[in-house]
């Protein structure tokens, strides 16, 4: 919904899917041993959004985008420790809450009367999630238990795109 001509006000629901591998293995060692980690992050959830327009001329725009959301995550873990002699395996999952937020600042150029180039940065959080990287302190490989499930993960990063508008 507009709320005028500068702001513009989202709610929806989002699906969204973290999966991480980590490996770690000892080399030139008298007992080879490696170590594996797997988690899967599945998050149903509400967001809301605002898009807000900071500049514009004939040809050139700037806007920011944010996003927010609570969501239903259910995670799980598995875990495989290996040496020359025997191997180890440990799981674990639960369902919780994650939060996730978007930060975004986009530039857009009129390049042709229906095609335009968009260069921007966005900034995505998950926090509530397993993440692999704190699974080998969270794991009992003895009782073949274990889970960590309030990680932070950040991605951000540049993108560049076409746009077509007919």
């Amino acid at each position: 919904k507009a709320l005028d001509d500068c702001f513009t006000l989202s709610a929806g629901f989002r699906y969204a899917e973290l999966d991480e591998r980590i490996q770690m293995t000892l080399f030139n060692s008298a007992i080879p041993f490696t170590h594996r980690a797997r988690t899967q992050n599945r998050l149903y959830g509400g967001q809301l959004g605002l898009d807000a327009l900071l500049w514009e001329t004939e040809r050139f725009s700037l806007d920011v985008l944010t996003k927010a959301g609570i969501f239903g995550n259910s995670g799980s873990q598995e875990g495989l420790t290996t040496t020359g002699l025997a191997g180890l395996t440990a799981a674990g999952s639960d369902d919780d809450v994650s939060f996730i937020g978007e930060l975004g600042l986009t530039s857009t150029t009129q390049l042709r009367e229906c095609l335009s180039m968009r260069v921007g940065y966005r900034l995505l959080w998950f926090d509530g999630v397993a993440d692999a990287t704190r699974q080998l302190a969270a794991t009992n490989f003895n009782t073949g238990t274990g889970f960590h499930g309030s990680g932070d993960v950040f991605f951000h990063g540049v993108f560049v795109g076409l746009q077509l508008v007919r």
